[in-house]
């Protein structure tokens, strides 16, 4: 995952099991190709040193050893934080991602859907943050979460009798 300082999502890999190395997922991703082609002519991206250090991507410095790899080291990890700010927003808005609110029992191209869903409407509720119209932290009990579902239902029930008996 990529995101930036608002803790927007702005680039996701979610087809790879949770024990994949997050650098292989990076270097087999469509953003690092077009980083690495030199699509992107400016700016870089921060990361830990479980990656490759890249004209473009950031590492700290394992053994600090001069003041002012120090305070690099410091800025780094201050300004990485937001990856780490953006999981647990991501995590509370969407319990079932982490794993304390259980487990995605489903196969795992349905599991894939469900984070790129949850990333996309982390998004939505970036971008309506000040809108008091929208709010994204009212939590949904398992009984509206039911009633949505059975509305689709109904809906695509209804749709079916539609085309089936009045087309």
């Amino acid at each position: 995952m990529i995101c930036a300082a608002n803790l927007k999502i702005m680039d996701v890999v979610a087809k790879y099991p949770g024990s994949t190395h997050d650098a292989y997922i990076f270097k087999n991703s469509g953003i690092y190709d077009r980083f690495d082609s030199g699509e992107f002519t400016s700016g870089i991206m921060l990361a830990d040193s479980g990656y490759p250090l890249t004209t473009w991507l950031m590492t700290p410095f394992i053994n600090a050893t001069t003041p002012a790899q120090v305070r690099y080291n410091y800025a780094h990890i201050r300004t990485r934080n937001t990856i780490e700010r953006t999981f647990g927003l991501l995590k509370s808005r969407f319990r079932c991602l982490d794993v304390t609110g259980g487990m995605l029992l489903y196969d795992a191209a349905k599991v894939c859907e469900i984070i790129m869903c949850c990333c996309i409407l982390h998004n939505i509720c970036i971008e309506h943050e000040n809108d008091n119209e929208f709010d994204c932290d009212t939590a949904v009990t398992e009984e509206q979460h039911r009633e949505v579902i059975l509305s689709h239902h109904a809906k695509l029930q209804r749709d079916h009798i539609v085309s089936q008996y009045f087309s």
